[in-house]
């Protein structure tokens, strides 16, 4: 289990995994996911129809002011929130992998994505340990990808 891997790793302290552990809902649905969220990340199969399916519904379900971030490596922010009314507020927030232990996150701007929710993104990456980089320009890959098909 990844929180005593943590713990034994002297990354969280032993006496708080029962904290975390209580703090993790599980649910199958999405308006009850997301019925008072402020930031939702998803991390759905990466198929751009599937995304485009479920932005859909989260725009429609999401109060105006909730950030929804996609943690896709490699498809387009901008693609992803084709069919949103408000794609201003979508951004690509991908963690790299193993994310428990690994900081950084590319923040990857969409064509719409304002600048309120690449900002609210980068505080929150900064509130969570993370070492947050924003990528200004909508490209495939990322900026990660792109150096490791390189190398």
């Amino acid at each position: 289990d990844k929180l005593a891997l943590l713990a034994d790793n002297g990354l969280i302290k032993q006496e708080d995994i029962a904290t975390m552990r209580g703090r993790i809902r599980t649910t199958v649905s999405v308006p009850d996911a997301v019925a008072n969220a402020s930031f939702v990340i998803e991390s759905i199969p990466e198929q751009l129809e599937l995304k485009r399916q479920l932005y859909e519904q989260l725009d429609a379900l999401c109060d105006e002011s909730v950030v929804l971030a996609s943690n896709t490596s490699g498809l387009s922010p901008t693609a992803i929130a084709e069919r949103m009314k408000r794609p201003e507020r979508m951004v690509v927030t991908h963690f790299w992998n193993p994310a428990h232990l690994l900081p950084l996150v590319e923040v990857v701007r969409g064509e719409k994505t304002d600048d309120k929710t690449a900002d609210r993104a980068m505080q929150l990456l900064r509130a969570m340990d993370k070492k947050p980089i924003l990528v200004k320009k909508d490209v495939l890959g990322s900026v990660g990808n792109r150096l490791q098909y390189a190398l």
